[in-house]
């Protein structure tokens, strides 16, 4: 198998196929969809490899974390969720910064703790059913896949995109206006929230994203699950094309100086 199948195979074919198969399902039995983040995981372990017990490597506990985000989602189940999910979250931040104690700052801390705090918004605001909130929080992970994988972290790009393209066909179903609204359960946009921000986190610290387009990132999602407006996804489209346009000027600045 050649490098450029071993990348779209588990990066854009692989989710895409389970989540056209999961919205069919659906469309008779809707608890199907309850599944949705489990989708994500043959990528998951196709891309990053059987995880290590007690790895240092922060990308090895994010099975572990879609795992407990999806069943915070479904043991608490009136809303507000954002409470549960906010701890998933916690805990996740914790495992990234574990490795990196001995280095951490107060400006690791701030770093962390905005992204606490935007994880806690968009856990509260998913819950309230805002205009297109799939395709928003896909759009940003297609923005942090991209943004990862020119910035030196195809790992981290390969995550964020496959898990982009489990939520492809719920999203399109979003866009036409299909009945995905009344099938898709709100409380299953708190484990994408939760490992977008992760992956985000894990970009950043690992990776060394430029801090203005992680920043950019790191609101983008939250721009277009606040406002009741239809399009407000095209506010965290445009966030999300500014980070990846802010990065690709740097490094050609950086190149050319």
């Amino acid at each position: 198998m050649n490098t450029t199948a071993q990348i779209l195979l588990p990066t854009l074919i692989l989710p895409a196929l389970l989540s056209f198969s999961l919205l069919g399902l659906g469309r008779r039995n809707p608890t199907v969809h309850k599944s949705l983040i489990l989708a994500w995981l043959p990528s998951y372990l196709w891309i990053n490899g059987v995880p290590e017990f007690l790895s240092r490597d922060a990308t090895h506990w994010l099975w572990l974390v879609a795992l407990l985000a999806a069943a915070a989602a479904f043991l608490q189940r009136r809303p507000p969720r954002s409470a549960a999910q906010t701890a998933v979250l916690l805990t996740g931040l914790l495992t990234v910064a574990w490795p990196l104690a001995h280095l951490i700052t107060a400006v690791f801390l701030l770093g962390l703790g905005a992204t606490l705090l935007i994880g806690a918004s968009l856990h509260y605001f998913s819950d309230h059913r805002p205009a297109l909130p799939i395709t928003t929080i896909a759009v940003s992970l297609a923005g942090l896949g991209l943004l990862s994988s020119f910035g030196g972290s195809l790992l981290v790009g390969q995550l964020a995109i496959a898990l982009a393209m489990v939520l492809s066909a719920f999203s399109l179903a979003e866009i036409f206006r299909l009945q995905v609204r009344t099938q898709f359960p709100s409380e299953l946009l708190g484990p994408f929230c939760t490992l977008y921000l992760l992956l985000l986190a894990i970009g950043r610290v690992y990776a060394d994203l430029p801090t203005g387009p992680v920043a950019l990132l790191l609101i983008a999602p939250t721009a277009g699950l606040v406002a009741r407006w239809r399009y407000s996804v095209l506010v965290s489209a445009t966030l999300v094309i500014a980070a990846l346009v802010w990065s690709l000027v740097s490094d050609a600045s950086a190149t050319y100086s």
